[in-house]
């Protein structure tokens, strides 16, 4: 059965470190497509990843192997997980799994072509530098209790809206942190870059998509711009819970116009 193979080193925030590594093989028939393509999911397996205590103690190291569909509404179908590990390493690349955001298309469908078939290495090694790294063993928890449905509720769904956690608001965050890309503003570029992302119960944003694009290193700079803010996550019922975060980044160079 031939499968297109793409094989990719984790990428977090703050920069390209050896990491877990993910193996995505599409299949040939209508693929699954993950929201910020395999940058994206390659980053958000190394945000949530928490090596289970008893595999790590027992230094069980392998291959999660996770056959799925994604159905017309983005939704993960007739999943099936298997990998001859202990069974807390087919949980924990499940519970990551489950965090992927996957792009709607009307020509996929649950009952046509193949599976596809996602990949999670669990390597201790490359695991501590991740950790290392990205700053925390477990996930940051929330002050409120947080949902386990891992619904993503737009903001209009919500009792309170995520707000930045690490400034006082986003303009304030955009003043300290903002570099206008050099290439966009030699070339005079200007425009508007507009950007979905879910907000998380643990304060980062994950399945970064760009929505509406601009040249000149700008989706980039977005991009990292919404990789380093922090947020307290949108409330629902009592708890936190994950919101899908609509953004729009102007970028106007002097003379120029958003148009």
């Amino acid at each position: 059965m031939f499968k297109y193979f793409l094989l990719f080193t984790l990428l977090i925030s703050a920069g390209m470190v050896e990491a877990q590594k993910v193996e995505f093989y599409p299949a040939k028939l209508f693929p699954a497509k993950p929201y910020g393509g395999m940058e994206e999911l390659e980053r958000l397996v190394s945000q949530l990843m928490v090596y289970p205590e008893e595999a790590r103690k027992k230094e069980i190291e392998g291959k999660v192997f996770i056959r799925f569909k994604v159905d017309p509404q983005g939704k993960a179908r007739q999943i099936n997980i298997s990998s001859g590990l202990d069974r807390s390493l087919e949980d924990e690349a499940l519970r990551i799994f489950k965090h992927i955001k996957w792009l709607t298309a009307k020509e996929q469908s649950a009952n046509v072509g193949e599976l596809d078939e996602l990949q999670i290495a669990f390597d201790l090694r490359k695991y501590r530098r991740v950790v290392k790294k990205r700053g925390y063993e477990k996930l940051p928890e929330p002050s409120l209790p947080t949902s386990d449905t891992l619904i993503t509720f737009s903001i209009n769904e919500l009792d309170e809206a995520p707000k930045i956690a690490n400034a006082s608001s986003i303009n304030s965050f955009l003043a300290e942190h903002f570099k206008y890309p050099s290439i966009a503003l030699q070339r005079g570029i200007s425009g508007r870059v507009s950007m979905e992302f879910v907000v998380e119960p643990f304060g980062q944003a994950t399945n970064i998509q760009i929505i509406r694009s601009l040249p000149g290193g700008c989706d980039e700079e977005a991009k990292r711009l919404v990789r380093k803010m922090r947020w307290e996550s949108g409330v629902k019922d009592g708890e936190a819970v994950r919101c899908l975060y609509r953004y729009d980044l102007n970028f106007v160079n002097p003379g120029g116009e958003i148009r």
